[in-house]
Order: C-alpha cells, then sequence, then structure tokens
C-alpha cells in the first residue's frame, strides 16, 4: 500500500516473493488522476498591443486524464476562442482597438477546471487629419473593458 500518493508514485511496479517452493513476480502499472493545474502561469498582469499586431498566449495546464485547454479573449459581452497554434500557444490579430479586454487560460476535464487571466490592452495610434478629413475620421484612444 501507498499512503498519501502524489503524482511522481504513478509508474510501474513489480512484485517479488521468493521461498524455498520457488518465486513468483507480478508486474503492474499505477495510473495517478489529477485534477488541471496550470504548470505555467501567465507571468504578467496584462499584455500590451497595437491594432494590426498579432498577440501570442502561452498556455500550459497539465493533469490526468489530459484536460482540454482552450483560450478565450472576452470583450464586452462575446468572446472568442483564440487560433491554436501548435503544443501550449494560441494567437489572435488584433485588427480594432475595440478587441481589447481579457484573455483567459483555461483547462478542463472530468475532475476539475483552473483558469487564469489577464487583461489585454490594445492600442491604436493617433491620425492626425486636416482640411475635409477632419469632416471624416475621428480617432479615438484605445481602452479595456473590465469583465468581472
Amino acid at each position: 500500500m501507498i499512503p498519501n500518493v502524489t503524482l511522481q508514485d504513478a509508474g510501474e511496479y513489480r512484485c517479488e516473493r521468493s521461498n524455498s517452493f520457488g518465486d513468483a513476480h507480478v508486474n503492474t502499472t499505477i495510473i495517478v488522476e489529477s485534477a488541471p493545474r496550470l504548470v505555467k502561469p501567465f507571468n504578467t498582469t496584462s499584455l500590451n498591443t497595437t491594432v494590426g499586431s498579432v498577440v501570442e498566449v502561452e498556455c500550459v495546464v497539465d493533469g490526468y486524464p489530459v484536460p482540454t485547454t482552450t483560450v478565450t479573449l472576452t470583450e464586452g459581452a462575446g468572446s472568442t476562442v483564440l487560433q491554436h497554434l501548435y503544443n501550449s500557444s494560441y494567437q489572435l490579430t488584433t485588427n480594432s482597438s475595440l478587441e481589447a479586454g481579457m484573455v483567459a487560460c483555461r483547462g478542463e476535464s472530468v475532475l476539475g477546471e483552473v483558469e487564469a487571466s489577464r487583461a489585454l490592452y490594445v492600442h491604436s495610434p493617433f491620425k492626425i487629419a486636416t482640411g475635409a478629413q477632419l469632416q471624416h475620421h475621428v480617432q479615438v484612444p484605445s481602452y479595456i473593458i473590465k469583465v468581472d
């Protein structure tokens, strides 16, 4: 018996016995299930980018059974799932300062869920209009929508 099983106890085990009548052994595999956990939490509390830039986010979640991992951007009342690139990297191309919001890394399995989020600020450069252009173009500074 293994008291207080941890993730490190998973693996192959062999039990051997011998006496004057012979030898016997049995092999077994121990699989330790664990709820999802963030392996590499976000290293900053916010992301800053400019309109037209590509934002790459790393979301590393561990657990067994292997959790489903998603990264979403919540902006106002809507949300967008970021494109999965490879391994634990996700990306979003910002097309507007209205895409500012909260980026969330989420892992989910039958044993539970885990989530971490941080703010995404999308800055847009100011444009200076002259003459007739002034009537048609107004540039608004970027802002963040905080979702509680």
